[in-house]
């Protein structure tokens, strides 16, 4: 039987890594393309919290809008390759959501890009992919 491959993918270079090394690396199966978004900053002053309450709507949209952007090019880059790919966007934090995401769905492995040095994304800093490996029942490669 065929794997079913996650990649989660923010389109920063160790994104796009990933993204190409699923697409070479596993041609049968299925392969998807997961993007892991925080709808609204955390804050811990009463203030802040305030301000984010009154504005998060257009925050989780802005933010649902540039995930759709980054998942097309994913889906751009796989039909240059001829290969067809699944797509998905999630809002939440990125360990509990990758590990939902891999029980609901029959995942059978996960790829990311490990891109702490530049701070592109939340979701490719070192300590959250340790959290999302530590959490999942599934084979987990970075690279």
């Amino acid at each position: 039987m065929a794997e079913h491959v996650l990649v989660l993918y923010d389109d920063s270079a160790s994104g796009r890594e990933a993204l190409e090394y699923a697409l070479s690396a596993f041609t049968d199966g299925r392969i998807t393309v997961l993007r892991v978004f925080e709808p609204v900053e955390r804050h811990r002053d009463a203030d802040r919290i305030a301000l984010r309450d009154e504005r998060g709507g257009a925050r989780s949209e802005s933010a649902e809008r540039e995930s759709d952007s980054t998942l097309l090019q994913a889906r751009k880059r796989a039909l240059e390759q001829d290969r067809r790919l699944f797509t998905a966007r999630e809002a939440g934090d990125p360990p509990r959501v990758v590990d939902r995401y891999v029980d609901e769905h029959d995942v059978d492995r996960v790829i990311v890009g490990d891109d702490a040095a530049t701070g592109v994304s939340r979701l490719f800093e070192s300590h959250v992919v340790e959290a999302v490996a530590r959490r999942l029942s599934v084979p987990v490669t970075v690279v």
